[in-house]
């Protein structure tokens, strides 16, 4: 008051109109606040009535997806009382309501038997904080239909808050009824398909018992040529079969779970050699070669499942064997020891085949698969193989991995532990004494240096080369050397170059070639040259070896002893009688279970081979009533059948027989049979024989017969056989040779060649050889016009050679 009193009356009117101004504006600015709390709020209404009807709308969806699902959901809290329950769950214990059992304990609404198992269940949940989930049968009130039971699977999981505390669980059970009955009928359909498996096995391999022995019978019989090749071909088709058949049942057995890992003590060396052998054979007809470098200090005794290590091998080479048209085929094994004192042996199979698509490689271990159809029309095969390797290195605890690249090659590669044995520590190969030298001559340049690696892996000197003349100067240092030397010479070099000598004293080994012929007048080591056969020679065990490929594999004769072979088929009865006629012993032959049992009583016998399935009395009824013979209680009783499923020899041996050989017979595994169960004292090891070598050579113009006739161990028959097949089957090669150099085809111009230089070496035409030689590498470089101006040449020489030939066999 005082301040106006000071103020002059325009003062004091100038001071309120500021007054009222500054109201003015506060007031405004009120208004507005006001204003926008209005929007506000009212923007909240509008928020908080949308998302009220979003909310009834997703539980309105809720309530449907709830209500519409056929599986049973039950929704309970921390002390079991019911919180929710789906339409389905309270369809099928006939509650009209959720309301009429909301809240109340669950123990005590439901209580049938049937119910415990989910109320058990669901306080095991909720006390251990965790999801229970198991498969339950239910009898009562859950089953739609009271006469059969339902089948569910069930999931309890707790329903736990941020502080850990559990507030409830939800229960979901799904009927499963329907897949338990398909289980139930695929598993009677495995069964019934395991009995068809039982059952075709018996009906295939019976006739193919009779097609596979009677060819190997007639192999053994001097025919002429053509005949002995159509015969081979024969064997060779059916032995494709048998291992088709061997595919499937070996992939039923691996399906049903029948397929077991039995470990026992075994060498490595043996698995390598046996695979390496067949293996040989497999790529003699083909412009492949064949390696493996193996590291001879591995460790050579292992407990593991031998068998399985060798059927995957072998199924990995086969396949390369099939896949590739020519280049090579390399082995490669290696290992390393684990912290748990175990061994990861690993073994790499490369090859120069067609190689695998990068989209194949993900299907590449299915079961019936196989890749380019169109390009591999001719290859023979179920799809299982892959798929079977895959799944027995699985069952040994190994892996299985593949690099390939499409065109060039594949390599496959398999990781196995397998366990050492204490105590036994022998190494893969080793040689005695490494102050022995070695010079050698390969047949090319992937051999020289694989005959090298393994010479190097057994810490023994070696100079090899692949060039003849190289070889020849390396001959003449040798002469003015006091080292003991050991001269390794490839078949094919020494038959193209006859000047080639080896000087006196020294010792001269010749590596075979691929037709597998030793030589009688000289130590020979078959192709490929690794670490064991190089080890053997400079050891001094091996010398002369027989054929890799040959049938025969008696190691004895027993003439003293008396078996009975029992069989309802006269023809299986004449293979197996004629596959054991070089062991001399005394045969009889039964066609029936009765009539085998006629002759037990009159005649003690040494052995039994008894048939299985026959008319009748069938063979494990047969043993049965022959254990309770005194002249058969105790002969020894081998099943001879052609039901070769898993379980099969178990079955025998329990019905009392003391052991198990499979048809198509196997010679050699007939030979161990055989030398397992025939008496000791009737025995007689069999003598290496050497025939006499024929000196007079024939007068065959471009042929050094001698070195032929010699090559075979002065075997002159086979011999004349060889010269045979080759004039019967060279001018078709020949044929085809000119068709392929006329449309310019230098890759099947390489493969034909190579086939006719193959055969021309096998009868020592030197000069044959020669000629296609140089164009067999000519084909291969592509090079057309080398090709074009050469293979007149050699058309000429062959016609020569092959007129020759058909004049000396016309005389003899």
């Amino acid at each position: 008051m005082d301040d106006f009193e000071q103020l002059s009356p325009d003062e004091i009117i100038a001071e309120k109109d500021r007054e009222i101004n500054r109201l003015s504006r506060k007031l405004a600015r009120l208004e507005e606040t006001v204003a926008q709390a209005r929007a506000s709020f009212a923007a909240r209404e509008q928020v908080i009535s949308a998302l009220s009807a979003e909310s009834a709308r997703q539980n309105r969806y809720l309530e449907l997806l709830l209500a519409g699902s056929a599986d049973m959901i039950l929704v309970l809290d921390a002390e079991g009382h019911i919180v929710y329950a789906s339409h389905s769950f309270l369809e099928r214990v006939h509650i009209p309501s959720i309301e009429r059992i909301r809240g109340e304990q669950f123990g005590e609404v439901f209580t049938d038997d049937s119910f415990k198992p989910f109320f058990d269940a669901f306080y095991t949940a909720l006390s251990e904080k965790r999801a229970v989930i198991f498969d339950m049968e239910q009898f009562s009130m859950l089953s739609l239909d009271p006469d059969n039971p339902s089948y569910f699977s069930v999931s309890i999981t707790p329903m736990i808050e941020d502080n850990g505390n559990v507030d409830g669980g939800i229960l979901l059970a799904h009927d499963i009824t329907e897949l338990v009955s398909a289980r139930s009928q695929a598993e009677q359909a495995s069964s019934a398909k395991s009995a068809f498996l039982a059952q075709m096995s018996h009906e295939i391999r019976t006739p193919m018992n009779a097609i596979i022995g009677m060819a190997e019978l007639a192999l053994r019989e001097n025919l002429p040529g053509s005949s002995m090749q159509m015969i081979a071909s024969i064997r060779q088709a059916g032995d494709n079969l048998l291992a088709i058949i061997n595919d499937i049942l070996d992939f039923s057995k691996i399906e049903s779970g029948k397929m077991e890992v039995v470990e026992t003590e075994y060498q490595l060396s043996q698995i390598i050699s046996d695979v390496v052998n067949i293996v040989r054979v497999r790529v003699a007809e083909k412009p492949v070669d064949f390696f493996v470098h193996a590291d001879g200090g591995l460790g050579n005794i292992y407990l593991g499942d031998q068998a399985r290590v060798r059927q995957v091998l072998l199924n990995l080479l086969s396949n390369a064997v099939k896949y590739t048209r020519e280049g090579y085929i390399i082995l490669t094994i290696n290992g390393e020891k684990t912290e748990d004192g175990k061994m990861l042996l690993r073994f790499d199979v490369s090859d120069t085949g067609i190689g695998i698509k990068p989209e194949d490689k993900t299907h590449l271990f299915e079961e019936f698969t196989r890749f380019d159809h169109a390009r591999h029309a001719g290859v023979v095969g179920t799809g299982l193989g892959l798929a079977i390797t895959n799944r027995l290195v699985s069952l040994m605890n190994g892996r299985i991995s593949v690099e390939s690249e499409y065109g060039k090659g594949s390599t496959f590669s398999i990781v196995l532990p397998q366990s050492l044995i204490p105590g036994k520590d022998s190494k893969f190969a080793a040689v005695k004494d490494t102050r022995s030298k070695i010079i050698a001559c390969e047949s090319g340049q992937l051999a020289a240096d694989m005959f090298s690696a393994a010479a190097a892996a057994l810490g023994v000197e070696a100079r090899v080369t692949f060039d003849a003349g190289e070889f020849a100067g390396l001959l003449e240092i040798c002469k003015r050397s006091d080292a003991n030397y050991y001269c390794f010479a490839a078949q094919s070099v020494l038959s193209t170059n006859p000047s080639l000598r080896v000087p006196p004293g020294m010792k001269r080994v010749v590596i075979a070639d691929k037709s597998g012929v030793s030589l009688n007048d000289t130590h020979t080591i078959q192709s490929p040259v690794y670490v064991l056969p190089l080890a053997a020679v400079l050891n001094g065990e091996a010398d002369n070896t027989r054929a890799a490929n040959s049938a025969h594999a008696e190691t004895f004769t027993a003439p003293n002893a008396r078996i009975l072979l029992v069989d309802d088929m006269m023809i299986n009865i004449k293979v197996t009688g004629g596959l054991m006629a070089p062991y001399a012993m005394k045969i009889d032959a039964a066609l029936s279970a009765q009539e085998a049992i006629n002759r037990v009583k009159e005649t003690r016998y040494d052995l039994i081979f008894m048939d299985h399935m026959m008319p009748g009395m069938d063979g494990i009824e047969a043993t049965a009533v022959l254990r309770e013979m005194k002249n058969g209680a105790v002969v020894p009783i081998v099943a001879l059948t052609a039901n070769a499923v898993s379980g099969m020899k178990e079955m025998f041996l329990a019905a009392g027989m003391d052991d198990f050989l499979s048809k198509p017979l196997d010679v050699h595994k007939m030979n161990e049979i055989l030398q397992k169960w025939i008496p000791r004292h009737k025995q007689i090891p069999i003598e290496e024989k050497k025939e006499s070598a024929v000196t007079a050579a024939f007068d065959l113009p471009g042929v050094d017969s001698e070195a032929g006739v010699a090559r075979l161990g002065g075997n002159a028959l086979m011999y004349r056989q060889l010269l045979t097949e080759f004039a019967a089957a060279i001018p078709q090669s020949l044929e085809l040779l000119k068709k392929q150099l006329a449309c310019h085809d230098m890759k099947e111009y390489a493969v034909t060649i190579h086939g006719i230089k193959g055969g021309a070496l096998t009868i020592c035409a030197g000069k044959a050889v020669t000629l296609a030689e140089e164009l067999e590498i000519a084909a291969k470089k592509g090079d057309t016009r080398f090709a074009e101006e050469n293979t007149g040449t050699f058309l000429a020489e062959c016609d020569r050679l092959i007129s020759s030939l058909k004049s000396f066999l016309e005389r003899e």
